[in-house]
């Protein structure tokens, strides 16, 4: 797809995004969705991140010079918690896995830059034109995770969840990542409250 307005700026803008260090990123909320049962799980939930799981992580890819996030585990905890919360009476998060309980696992949480498109932006100055392509870039997160109910799995899944915007001239890369990490919550909300495991919670 060629688009022929004049995206100078923008182009500017994104090439010197590629080409030096981003802005590290600090602790955020997002305000996620979490379609509502009918009537709480009362069931306590204990949510388990081991410690591969780094409070910093760099986020690479798609030639995209690494962003540092810091507090990246009281990003993730906070954020959890509070949109598994709008379904579970009670949540809270430990070191390790409960032998009695509810207990969700999260094995791993792996952010990294994926690539959604590309488009041709042409541009002109002084009576020449140039195109270059501009990338769009979506924050994409792998995770690992296991649902345990009195020590024996009742779910497993690995999951890859991909954010709803993409680094454009409408959107900049750090809100790009935090909506990747709604999406994420979000997906795994969707990963632990199946059909199934709500039927077998709430009866």
């Amino acid at each position: 797809m060629k688009t022929k307005a004049l995206l100078l700026p923008f182009l500017f803008l994104f090439l010197s995004g590629c080409s030096r260090n981003l802005k590290p990123m600090g602790y955020f909320t997002v305000d996620t969705y979490a379609k509502p049962i009918e009537g709480k799980i009362q069931e306590p939930l204990t949510i388990v991140l081991p410690t591969d799981i780094k409070d910093t992580v760099m986020v690479s890819g798609q030639s995209i010079k690494a962003l540092r996030v810091i507090s990246f585990r009281k990003t993730v905890t906070n954020n959890l918690h509070a949109t598994l919360s709008k379904n579970f009476t009670t949540v809270d998060f430990k070191d390790q896995k409960q032998a009695t309980g509810l207990t969700l696992v999260i094995y791993r949480i792996r952010p990294y830059w994926g690539l959604k498109g590309a488009s041709t932006s042409v541009y002109g100055t002084s009576g020449t034109t140039f195109s270059s392509p501009v990338k769009f870039i979506t924050a994409n997160f792998q995770y690992d995770l296991t649902l345990y109910r009195n020590g024996v799995k009742i779910i497993s899944a690995d999951g890859e969840s991909v954010s709803e915007e993409a680094f454009s001239e409408k959107f900049e890369i750090h809100d790009v990542f935090k909506n990747g990490l709604k999406v994420m919550c979000e997906s795994i909300n969707k990963k632990v409250l199946t059909d199934e495991t709500i039927s077998m919670l709430t009866n």
